[in-house]
């Protein structure tokens, strides 16, 4: 239980295979966006919606995509200080705080996509060029936060048995997880 989680909800975890990161990308704006509209087409759905909260509208497509860096810079950029105090700088993770001021600003949809490394999970895909950065996406909603989370998985099985090492976690019981690699 926290106050930025349902205590009832339904999760869903997907995973794709022999997909790109922007196909991901487009396949996560299409879900959030048909689960919407059909939730909105829904005559017995629709009018409570609307009664709980009137003003909500489908967001619009397409979403902008806005890089971890560029979140960092428009946040100084803005004077929207980190959690200390300070201007934000690369590798912080950004509060809870920073981030809604910031979606609520812009007032659309965000895919804020390639997180430093340190900040996110051992198994999450490095930008191929840059391997400070992660190929993972956080989708941003006006008004609420984020909804959806994602990223693209490791596929070097050596890269995936160093990060289990560096993290301390042992392999065996990711059996299953490492033979995906496989």
């Amino acid at each position: 239980m926290t106050r930025r989680h349902l205590s009832e909800y339904t999760h869903i975890e997907a995973e794709l295979a022999f997909i790109t990161f922007d196909d991901l990308l487009s396949h996560l704006e299409e879900l959030m966006c048909r689960t919407i509209d059909t939730v909105l087409a829904d005559p017995k759905v629709a009018p409570l919606i609307k009664e709980l909260n009137p003003t909500f509208e489908a967001p619009a497509r397409p979403f902008l995509r806005m890089t971890y860096e560029d979140a960092i810079q428009w946040l100084v950029d803005h004077q929207i200080p980190n959690e200390e105090g300070e201007p934000h700088k690369f590798g912080d993770d950004i509060a809870e705080a920073a981030e809604r001021r910031m979606t609520d600003t812009i007032g659309k949809p965000i895919f804020l996509t390639k997180f430093p490394v340190e900040i996110k999970a051992f198994y999450m895909k490095k930008v191929d060029g840059d391997p400070r950065v992660t190929e993972s996406v956080d989708c941003l909603m006006p008004g609420v936060g984020e909804i959806v989370g994602g990223s693209m998985r490791m596929d070097d099985l050596e890269e995936l048995m160093g990060g289990y090492k560096r993290e301390g976690i042992g392999a065996e019981p990711y059996y299953w997880f490492t033979d995906q690699r496989k």
